[in-house]
């Protein structure tokens, strides 16, 4: 018989209010960053969000450093250093 697991949700509201708080500002961290993305590729915003629907901050990121190094690249003039977990 496969054994179900269970998660344990903690009863201390200050812990769980600070939790949710986090969480909150992490979802809008997020939310800045789609936002950044549809200023630097010219998008409405309906296309912008469903263009990074699924994509974490570290990829969020990420598309921000090429979409804002895009037009020095072109140009040959830029260098963008790689991400420090991808070396």
């Amino acid at each position: 018989m496969a054994k179900m697991m269970m998660f344990h949700v903690p009863e201390d509201k200050e812990l769980l209010a600070a939790y949710g708080e986090l969480s909150l500002r992490h979802e809008h961290l997020t939310h800045i960053l789609r936002m950044t993305i549809k200023t630097l590729a010219g998008l409405e915003m309906s296309e912008a969000l469903d263009a990074t629907a699924y994509d974490g901050a570290t990829k969020l990121r990420d598309r921000i450093k090429t979409l804002a190094t895009a037009p020095w690249r072109r140009r040959g003039t830029v260098e963008v250093a790689s991400h420090p977990r991808t070396m």
